[in-house]
């Protein structure tokens, strides 16, 4: 019966890791700002418009992991991920020199990102890239609640018909033990 149940929960959980996946590799404009504004602030005003779409997943998408301890299931990946979902809002004052240097939480997470797109200077794309969350911040993705929302549905069309199962496993296993 634990097995069961372990069985179903990792069932779920890899299910649950499909859904973060696919909601972070879901294309979205590509760096719009926290205020959406990224593209109207001294940028070509024609990029704004036709703004490329990105996954911003990779390498994100590629740390998810999701683990089953204690009939609980744990879902894993890269520390910036809430940066990712809730986004961040600008902060200017950074701008005039009154920023944290290299001690950003941004940077080891930008110079990974950079290193991952082969960019020759991984460092200074870091800061580069960071200046510009400063500027315009990093507008939410929510993908985690979108996910989990999806997930919901999942479990409602499922779910019920794996607890049946696991019900009328014990309900045998009651008889056969008798």
């Amino acid at each position: 019966m634990k097995d069961q149940l372990t069985f179903i929960l990792k069932k779920y959980a890899n299910i649950l890791k499909d859904e973060v996946k696919n909601e972070l590799n879901r294309p979205r404009p590509h760096a719009p700002g926290y205020n959406r504004n990224a593209y109207s602030q001294g940028r070509n005003p024609r990029f704004k418009i036709n703004a490329p779409i990105s996954k911003f997943g990779f390498p994100l998408n590629e740390s998810v992991e999701a683990k089953v301890r204690d009939n609980q299931i744990f879902l894993e990946m890269e520390d910036y991920y809430i940066y990712q979902d809730q986004g961040v809002t600008p902060q200017p004052q950074y701008l005039e020199g009154q920023g944290s240097g290299g001690n950003s939480p941004f940077i080891s997470s930008l110079r990974k990102w950079a290193s991952s797109r082969g960019i020759s200077d991984p460092l200074g794309a870091a800061f580069a890239i960071r200046r510009n969350i400063w500027k315009f911040g990093i507008a939410p993705t929510n993908f985690l609640g979108d996910a989990i929302d999806n997930m919901s549905v999942i479990l409602e069309d499922e779910m019920v018909e794996d607890i049946d199962e696991l019900i009328d496993t014990i309900l045998d296993n009651i008889l056969i033990n008798e």
